[in-house]
This record gives structure tokens, C-alpha cells and sequence, in this order.
């Protein structure tokens, strides 16, 4: 079998279990403004930007009490946040270590800081998840038709 087909199959395994985590978080938009809430404490929070672009990534540990059990969680969104969000977030955390944390009744070990998703560009990660399967399909293709071939 060649690279190219190596390499097709690779990028669709990773764009199929991208784009099944993405369908979960989908689904989870409207049920997770209906979580009830709690206040958590930050436990530490990074603020990463990669290169120049609108998107930064933001690593955040918090703790949080539900029952009287206290729990852990990092999901800051169910979406792929944007620099004014992160902004936003960050401001909230500087000021102050307590922070509102949503979390799935049914399941408290499930929270997140932000709830819902993204009114735009909601399909976004969606949309990417569905590239990298497309690019991948077409590599396994075109490894199959001799149209790249192993140097």
C-alpha cells in the first residue's frame, strides 16, 4: 500500500473521530442551557495564541461542588473559542478566582464555563471535521489510482 493511502486513511480516522466529537458537542448546545450552575473556583488558566489569527486557545482548570462532592473540569465551551471570547474569559478570571461553572444535572462531572454554542459560525468545527475527511478520502484515491505515488 502506498504513503498516500497510508496518509488518506490516518487523516480520515482523525477527521471521523473529530467530527463524531463535534456531532456529541452539536447535540449538547440547547440541552446545556438548561444545566444548573454552581460556583467553582480557578485552579490555573492559560491563555495560548499559536500564530496571528482570531483563534487563541485557553487551558483553564477549575473545582466546583455539587451535592456536596467537589469535582474537577477544564471544558471551558463546546466550541472552538475566538480571541474576544477568550479576552473576556481571561478578564473574568484576573478579577477574580470564583467563577459561575454550568454542569450536566444528570451527570456532574460534565461542566463547562460556557453554555450553548457559537450563534456565529456555529458549524465551523463542523465544517473542518468534514474537510479533513473529504482530504482524506482524497488522498486514499488518489494512492489507489497511482496518481500519487511513493517517490
Amino acid at each position: 500500500m502506498s504513503n498516500a493511502i497510508w496518509g488518506g486513511l490516518f487523516f480520515c480516522t482523525l477527521s471521523i473521530w473529530l467530527l463524531i466529537d463535534v456531532i456529541k458537542n452539536i447535540l449538547k448546545y440547547e440541552p446545556s442551557k438548561k444545566w444548573k450552575s454552581t460556583t467553582g473556583e480557578i485552579q490555573d488558566h492559560e491563555n495560548i495564541q499559536l500564530h496571528p489569527s482570531k483563534h487563541r486557545d485557553l487551558f483553564v482548570e477549575y473545582k466546583y461542588i455539587v451535592a456536596g462532592k467537589e469535582y474537577s473540569g477544564s471544558k471551558v465551551a463546546l466550541y472552538t473559542l475566538i480571541k474576544p471570547e477568550v479576552k473576556e474569559l481571561e478578564k473574568q478570571f484576573s478579577n477574580n478566582s470564583n467563577i459561575q461553572v454550568f454542569y450536566n444535572p444528570k451527570q456532574p462531572t460534565e461542566s463547562l464555563l460556557k453554555v450553548g454554542g457559537r450563534k456565529e459560525k456555529s458549524s465551523s468545527d463542523l465544517f473542518m471535521a468534514l474537510i479533513g475527511l473529504g482530504v482524506g478520502i482524497a488522498l486514499v484515491i488518489a494512492g489507489y489510482y497511482g496518481i500519487l505515488e511513493d517517490a
